[in-house]
Order: C-alpha cells, then structure tokens, then sequence
C-alpha cells in the first residue's frame, strides 16, 4: 500500500529543500515524494534525484491580497490528490493551506528528522488556530495583570547603579 503512496513535500524558505527530501525518504522509504516549490525556486540536481516530480508554482508567494491567484493555486493542489502533504514548519498559515488541499493526512517535517500530525480538515484546522490564538490572548492578559496589580516588595531600598554620585 505504501508503495502507491503520493506525498507532497511544500517547501518554505528557511530549511534545505534536499535535508527535507532525505528526511521523508527515510520516513516513507516506497513512496513516491513530489517537492512543491516556488516560482522562482531552481531546484538542483540532488534535488531532482531525490524527488520524484518537482511541481512549481506560478507565484512565488501568495497571500489574501490576491484571493484569486490563491484559489486557483489550492485548486491545483487539490487536482494532485496527495495522500499526504508535508510542510515544513508548523505555522498557521501553513497549516491552513495544506488543510485546504484536501489531502487524507497533514504532517510538518520536525528538524529532527520526524513527522507531526497537524489537522487535516479545514474546519479542525480553524478550530485549532482560533484556540493557539486565544490561549496566546489569554497569557498575555494574565501577564498584563500580573504586573499591573502585584506590585514589587518594598524590602530592598533602591540601591544606586554604581557607587559614584554625581551631582551635575
């Protein structure tokens, strides 16, 4: 069964494209890994050796600016039907696309060399952001808080930086 599986590989700035490569051969060793990397990224050739298909996208970044070139982009990802599509880093903005795509399971490839689950449904993927992002609101009101109610002990006098005065 492992044999037939298609995993994409969506490649970020910021780590090796043939480190990343690697890592998932050894993890799916009979799988067909296919690199999905950006416009102007030339892949070289340990690079090609180790993909099976390199697919390139049209732009080199896409983002909410331009809603229409992100939507035909997540369509061409959805027509590849990955079993499995792996991005690099666990970010929400990551995450959000690779839910998008429709693949049957969502992984971001660990610096380790391992393999974490992420959310592979859209709506499981929102929840989780809107909860990373509530528990992030919520430590920083409790931290607010904190330092505006709780005030210092007044035990230590305050102590001058150094042990020259001057009286300029």
């Amino acid at each position: 069964m492992s044999a037939t599986r298609r995993i994409a590989l969506y490649w970020s700035p910021g780590r090796s494209l043939a480190g990343a490569l690697e890592a998932m051969a050894r993890l799916e060793p009979d799988a067909r890994i296919c690199a999905v990397v950006p416009q102007d990224y030339a892949p070289n050739d340990a690079e090609r050796r180790l993909a099976y298909e390199i697919i390139q996208s049209d732009r080199t970044r896409y983002s909410m600016r331009e809603p229409w070139a992100l939507l035909r982009w997540i369509a061409r990802l959805r027509r590849e039907r990955f079993d499995e599509l792996a991005v690099l880093f666990d970010s929400p903005r990551l995450m959000l696309l690779a839910a998008s795509a429709h693949p049957r399971a969502i992984g971001y490839l660990r610096p380790n060399g391992t393999l974490g689950r992420l959310p592979a449904s859209m709506p499981r993927a929102l929840a989780t952001l809107i909860g990373h992002r509530l528990m992030g609101h919520c430590a920083y009101a409790i931290l607010w808080v904190l330092v505006r109610v709780c005030r210092a002990s007044d035990n230590n006098p305050a102590r001058p930086l150094s042990s020259r005065h001057d009286d300029r």
